[in-house]
């Protein structure tokens, strides 16, 4: 795959291809799936073109023997093999006119009878050679000849001198390549001359005969050596907002062959799976870049931003000489773009009733840059009077805004909180802010607040019904309830014989006490004279138009302490400006065994009082332990009788 919608079918080539030995065409089926899993079935015919291949000698390496004396003839057929088998001619090169090759079939023949004696030898004494020849391969033929004087029967041998190359057959002559040649490697590559001493000695019966000569092979280079490069693989890391152009890597390849027109080559291809043209490759073997390497870039995605790239150099005087270089590509995420709150601000609107716990909202933030790190969230400012930390609390992975503590409208109705989001990188970390605003929506969660509160009242046993007791009036307050809200009532426990009742009883904040039912003392209706009654006032009322009460009403408390007296058993009267209304005002004792205090600060006083007498008769004595008494110490006085 290039990229998410092109793919290529590359030459693998291993094997490789062979016109006349393997198949010339080749069938490939292409399955194509898509995203949502529809998929298509193709078929890609591959054909072999032919390619004219030279002929090849299957016995390269021929010696051939003949007798001296033989009449002219056929001494060699030639084994030729073409890979096309196309008509082959044949030529003798360089031409020599004792031999002759047939055009059509290369039959190699003799124009005359060869004398061993007398027939001219090759007297060449240097060679050259190209380096790489297979072991066994013919140099020359040293042919010695013995002095026709001789008469006698005997055999010529042929040694060579001691060296790692050259080999000598004893009885034949024929000198051949006994190691490899390379022209690359040292000592040739620093000299590349072979000199040896073949020697040809006669043994017949008599003294021996002998002859040597001196032959200089040089070995020639040949173009046998791949580019090398070094190193062969590479590891770069490349950040994704890399600008176009900018230099990836270099790669460097040498060619070990010793002749500087074989060393020349240059860099041919540049493959890689999924890169999508994005790199170059120069004939000098720059590698740069040639597009985008955005991580968020959805072409990108389908590699992992990972790439393997493929470098070969070719020999430029054979093409079939090449090295290769491996660059592995990976790229590196930068941190890019700020977090994005969506929405870009929040409102929230919540119930001073919610509690501790109670989930507010959440806020979230994306963030365009890839792989995700993950977004991290804190606050910045906002809150109410009672601070930050003691109204909200914030999930700093989730986002979620919770409640510490229960709101007060009364105390603040909107907070506005500005809440950060950053990103998670370690050394550039990038980030934004939001505004929440949070809204506080009222709910009847205060209670009334009515006074006076434990009030003392006293009531004569003959106060006319509906009239105000003692003047008393209660008046109330409720943050969150207007004044129309209150009830009153009075528990019926604390109220026997409902002798009491407020007017009005709803509906205001100010109301009056007063004498519902008269007290029946004579009757024996009444017996209780001391009244603790307990006051409720709930903000129950409807309010104007209303159909139903807003929250759970709440309910405040008044204690009221009412003492009813007999008028004919009180010693001060105070009248009152109401009219037809009499105030008595009754003086008794009210100790009560109940009363703890009294009992304690008496005993109290007592302490203190013997505490103090004690002190001064401490200092009295004192005192008089320091005074001088001698003299007054009494005198005897005479008697004046007889004792």
């Amino acid at each position: 795959m290039v990229n998410t919608n092109k793919a290529e079918v590359t030459v693998t080539g291993t094997p490789r291809f062979d016109f006349e030995m393997a198949p010339n065409s080749f069938v490939l089926q292409i399955l194509v799936v898509d995203s949502a899993g529809d998929a298509v079935l193709d078929t890609l015919t591959v054909f072999l073109k032919d390619v004219d291949e030279a002929p090849v000698f299957l016995d390269e390496d021929s010696v051939i023997y003949t007798l001296e004396k033989t009449p002219p003839g056929l001494i060699y057929q030639p084994s030729v093999f073409d890979p096309e088998n196309k008509p082959l001619t044949f030529t003798l090169t360089p031409s020599n006119p004792e031999f002759n090759a047939d055009r059509d079939k290369g039959s190699l023949f003799t124009t005359k009878a060869f004398d061993y004696e007398t027939d001219p030898r090759s007297k060449i004494t240097a060679f050259t050679i190209p380096e790489e020849l297979n072991p066994g391969h013919i140099i020359t033929n040293i042919t010695a000849a013995v002095p026709d004087n001789i008469f006698y029967i005997g055999y010529i041998l042929y040694t060579i001198s001691t060296n790692s190359y050259l080999a000598i057959h004893t009885h034949s002559g024929v000198v051949t390549i006994a190691n490899r040649m390379d022209r690359d490697s040292n000592p040739l590559r620093d000299d590349p001359t072979i000199t040896v001493t073949v020697a040809a000695t006669y043994s017949p019966p008599g003294p021996p005969l002998s002859h040597s000569i001196e032959l200089t092979i040089t070995v020639t280079d040949i173009n046998d050596n791949p580019p090398i490069c070094s190193p062969d693989t590479q590891t770069r890391d490349v950040t994704e907002t890399e600008a176009l152009g900018a230099l990836i890597t270099t790669v460097t390849c040498e060619d070990n062959d010793v002749d500087p027109m074989f060393r020349e080559h240059n860099f041919t291809r540049l493959s890689c799976l999924g890169c999508n043209q994005l790199f170059t490759l120069s004939p000098t073997g720059s590698i740069t870049l040639n597009g985008s390497l955005d991580f968020e870039d959805p072409n990108n995605l389908y590699t992992g931003n990972q790439y393997s790239l493929l470098v070969e150099a070719a020999d430029m005087n054979d093409t079939s000489l090449t090295g290769n270089a491996f660059i592995d590509v990976t790229v590196t995420p930068v941190n890019e773009y700020h977090p994005v709150f969506v929405p870009p601000s929040y409102f929230y609107k919540i119930s001073e009733l919610l509690g501790r716990g109670a989930v507010i909202g959440e806020v979230n933030a994306t963030d365009r840059d890839l792989p995700a790190i993950g977004v991290s969230y804190s606050f910045i400012s906002g809150g109410g009077t009672s601070g930050l930390s003691n109204i909200f609390h914030l999930d700093p992975k989730h986002g979620t805004i919770t409640l510490l503590t229960r709101p007060d409208y009364e105390a603040t109705q909107t907070y506005q909180l500005v809440i950060r989001a950053v990103d998670g990188d370690p050394i550039r970390p990038l980030s934004a802010t939001t505004t929440v605003i949070v809204n506080i929506t009222e709910a009847n969660d205060e209670p009334p607040v009515c006074g006076p509160n434990n009030t003392h009242l006293t009531v004569p046993m003959d106060l006319r019904t509906g009239s105000n007791v003692q003047s008393f009036i209660l008046t109330c307050t409720d943050k969150d309830s207007p004044p129309s809200s209150f009830i009153y009532t009075i528990s019926g426990a604390s109220n026997l014989n409902s002798h009491f009742v407020f007017s009005p009883l709803s509906g205001t904040n100010v109301t009056r006490l007063i004498l519902k039912e008269p007290f029946d003392f004579s009757g024996g209706l009444d017996r209780v004279w001391r009244y603790r009654l307990t006051v409720l006032i709930s903000d129950a009322n409807l309010m104007a138009g209303e159909p139903q009460p807003r929250d759970e009403p709440q309910t405040g408390t008044v204690v009221i302490d009412i003492q009813v007296v007999d008028p004919d058993l009180t010693t001060t009267a105070i009248t009152t400006t109401t009219p037809r209304i009499t105030y008595i005002a009754v003086r008794e004792n009210t100790f009560d065994v109940d009363d703890w205090y009294v009992t304690f600060i008496c005993v109290l006083a007592a302490l203190l009082l013997l505490g103090i007498l004690g002190y001064l008769l401490y200092l009295c004595g004192r005192y008089l332990s320091t005074l001088d008494c001698s003299c007054c110490e009494p005198q005897p006085l005479e008697d004046k009788e007889i004792l």
